[in-house]
């Protein structure tokens, strides 16, 4: 059971006590896995590790949101010395089942992997067959990852913006993105112990009474969240904890504070997302005129999606409500014009089993049925360049044949009809017919509107019969 207490009366008092603040961060339910944090990680086989499918192909390994990495170096290859003094030349690390571990999989190396969720930024390797003189290293994360989850568009960007991302990626700020799609978020309580000591002593009192003076409205979304004040932060505009002067604050919920620049981690569960979602939409705050809205309103763990879209899908809705046996659901961005009703969630509730007129997919669903699409409209293409090819090569021989006839005019109609006399019906019904398409698909855009087989038949029947009569 879940008990939701007020308890600001009480830190009021025990901020004129003048009580230093300590950061609490409650424990899971169940223990954290031993060394999951540190920068050596834990050994791991194939079947320990949960592909989280509804955010994409993320790891999991219990309830716990993970990256993995090989801490052996071959120093035939790639020695740890090599590596600690320049970090390109290590093992990529990797943070979505991507195309990568696919072929390690297949090579049956997958094994080899440790998983972490340690923040740093640094991992254990060592030297081959040296496993107890490790050192901490700092690596990459793999492009095929980032790719896969066009994570920040890294699949849309020009190569330099590609290389920033990658050279960039911070491991918090990753873990921070995707909060919403795990059970247990990761232990920040050295990160937050950190931060907490450039905090002023009166923080605490600050924040609460700047939030009062905005009535407990997110400055970001003009939600109210006074019926819910602690999924509203005090924001430190500039970054610098230290400093609460009224211009440097801002009042945000956990949602916009994540999206904030110059902040420390934030993370946010999917109980928080949906009370948020629900909050905004029932006091008519999600107003959508445009994709920058969409972005504005919807949870970071769907940008890397809605960035593969928004060029070629209509502008979503976002935080449509269903009920279900007063039971309320939002769902993150839908679709609602079409006649059946379509939507991407974060995370698939049963109670959406219950919508028969709504076709509703995970984040991950719609990753893989975006990428399937994607291919088969580029092998669209290749086949129609292909058709293009051949029809050039086919209507050539006819015009050249037809022109050593005496045919002088533009364009495959006018040699016809200069012709057409010498030739049989049929034969010229067929001419204007692949004449007709060839125009077509040479300038009318997207023009498909045939069947290739026919069109390469009736070419095949016509240039049969020119070549018989042009030999008499």
């Amino acid at each position: 059971m879940k008990l939701n207490i007020n308890f600001d009366l009480l830190d009021s008092a025990i901020s004129k006590m003048g009580a230093k603040k300590i950061i609490f961060e409650p424990k899971a339910t169940t223990p954290e896995p031993p060394n999951i944090g540190d920068t050596a990680g834990v050994e791991i086989n194939i079947n320990d590790i949960e592909i989280n499918l509804d955010g994409g192909g993320l790891f999991e390994y219990d309830g716990r949101q993970v990256l993995l990495f090989i801490p052996n170096h071959n120093p035939r290859y790639k020695s740890i010395e090599e590596v600690l003094h320049d970090p390109m030349r290590g093992n990529r690390f990797h943070v979505s089942d991507c195309s990568t571990l696919q072929q390690m999989k297949e090579r049956n190396n997958y094994n080899k992997y440790h998983v972490t969720q340690n923040l740093s930024g640094k991992f254990k390797i060592y030297n081959e067959g040296k496993e107890k003189d490790g050192q901490n290293a700092k690596l990459h994360v793999c492009k095929n990852c980032l790719e896969k989850l066009n994570y920040k568009n890294y699949k849309n960007e020009i190569y330099n913006k590609k290389q920033e991302i990658f050279e960039n990626f911070d491991i918090g700020e990753f873990f921070e993105r995707y909060s919403t799609l795990f059970e247990y978020l990761p232990n920040i309580e050295s990160d937050r112990q950190k931060e907490a000591t450039t905090y002023t002593d009166n923080w605490e009192a600050v924040s609460k009474d700047y939030r009062a003076s905005k009535n407990y409205v997110c400055e970001t979304c003009d939600t109210s969240f006074i019926k819910d004040k602690h999924l509203l932060h005090t924001h430190h505009m500039n970054g610098k904890k230290d400093d609460n002067t009224q211009s440097n604050l801002k009042a945000v919920c956990i949602d916009c504070h994540r999206k904030e620049p110059k902040h420390r981690h934030v993370y946010m569960d999917y109980e928080q997302l949906q009370k948020i979602n629900i909050t905004r939409r029932e006091q008519n705050k999600v107003n959508i005129q445009g994709w920058d809205d969409v972005f504005k309103f919807t949870d970071l763990s769907i940008h890397g999606y809605l960035k593969l879209i928004e060029n070629q899908y209509s502008i979503p809705d976002v935080a449509t409500i269903l009920e279900y046996q007063g039971k309320k659901v939002a769902l993150d961005i839908s679709w609602t014009r079409n006649n059946k009703k379509s939507a991407v969630v974060t995370e698939y509730a049963y109670d959406l089993l219950n919508f028969d007129d709504w076709n509703i997919l995970t984040i991950g669903d719609a990753i893989i049925e975006y990428h399937k699409r994607a291919t088969n409209d580029i092998q669209n293409q290749a086949q129609s360049a292909l058709e293009l090819e051949a029809m050039m090569n086919y209507t050539t021989q006819i015009e050249t044949i037809l022109e050593s006839m005496g045919a002088k005019a533009r364009g495959l109609h006018g040699k016809v009809t200069k012709v057409q006399k010498k030739l049989s019906k049929d034969v010229v019904f067929r001419l204007r017919r692949i004449a007709t398409i060839r125009n077509k698909k040479m300038h009318q855009a997207g023009f498909e509107n045939y069947i290739f087989k026919d069109f390469e038949d009736d070419c095949r029947i016509v240039l049969d019969y020119l070549n018989k009569i042009i030999k008499f």
